[in-house]
């Protein structure tokens, strides 16, 4: 073989150029969107509401619509969520809540967070619990 002809590929590594003259093709850190993300032209159009997606599945966006505050969202048309335990397509539609019921709805689960961690911690000290002949007690500083 002569200096001019192009010697056979061996599989393995590329030759360096081939390395170096390849580019990043893939978004760079801070470009990402997510498909699920909320247009800001809908949250321009409808002020004061919260966004939230609801699967199309086993009544849960009756539940959403009817036995809860959430609304659909008008001229939004539901995107394709995959495949369900049947088999048939799930979709996703695009809610909308006032802002001012999910401030009330997070403060009533704030509340029974705070009555539940309150019961749980509300048992007597070792001294009273033995008295009373309880099988549990509360460390003095315990705490969740």
């Amino acid at each position: 073989m002569t200096d001019n002809e192009e010697q056979p590929r061996r599989p393995g590594r590329p030759k360096r150029e081939e390395v170096t003259n390849t580019e990043r093709r893939r978004r760079k850190a801070g470009n990402t969107t997510h498909k699920l993300a909320i247009p800001d032209h809908i949250k321009r159009k409808h002020p004061g509401m919260e966004f939230r997606w609801g699967r199309d599945e086993d009544g849960r966006i009756e539940q959403l619509t009817q036995a809860d505050d959430w609304d659909p969202v008008p001229d939004v048309q539901p995107i394709h969520a995959g495949v369900g335990k049947t088999g048939a397509g799930i979709k996703l539609h695009l809610l909308m809540k006032p802002e001012s019921f999910m401030e009330m709805d997070r403060a009533e689960k704030m509340e029974r967070i705070l009555k539940t961690e309150k019961d749980q911690l509300a048992h007597l000290d070792k001294k009273q619990a033995i008295e009373a002949g309880a099988e549990t007690y509360a460390v003095p500083g315990n705490k969740l």
